[in-house]
C-alpha cells in the first residue's frame, strides 16, 4: 500500500485544509478592517473579505467632485491591500501545518 498510503494521508490532509479554508471564511466576514487618510477626513470600514460597509468622509472634502475622488481613492486601495494582506497572513498560517511538502507552495501562499 506504499505509493497508495501516501496519496489517501496527502488526499486527508487536503480536506483537512480545505475545512480549515472553509472556517476562515467565516472569520473573514466578522474581522473588521479600516483605513485612514493621514488627515484623518476620509475612513473607510469593511471586513476581511473586502466588503466595504462604511466611509465617513469630512464635510470639508464635499467642494469638488475631482478632489474627493483623488483623496478617497487612495483610501479605498489601502482598505483593500490591508484585507489582501489580512487574507494571505491567516490562510497560510491557518493551512501551513495541514498542507503536504510542496517545493515552492508556501512562497505562493505567501504572495
Amino acid at each position: 500500500m506504499g505509493k497508495f498510503g501516501d496519496l489517501f494521508g496527502m488526499m486527508g490532509k487536503m480536506k483537512e485544509a480545505q475545512q480549515e479554508i472553509e472556517a476562515l471564511k467565516s472569520r473573514l466576514e466578522h474581522t473588521g478592517l479600516q483605513a485612514k487618510n493621514e488627515a484623518g477626513t476620509i475612513c473607510v470600514r469593511g471586513n476581511a473579505n473586502k466588503v466595504i460597509q462604511d466611509i465617513q468622509i469630512d464635510p470639508s472634502l464635499m467642494t469638488s467632485t475631482e478632489s474627493l475622488q483623488q483623496a478617497l481613492i487612495p483610501v479605498i486601495n489601502d482598505f483593500i491591500q490591508r484585507a489582501d494582506d489580512w487574507q494571505r497572513a491567516e490562510i497560510a498560517d491557518s493551512i501551513k501545518d495541514k498542507m503536504p511538502n510542496i517545493p515552492g507552495l508556501e512562497q505562493m501562499l505567501s504572495r
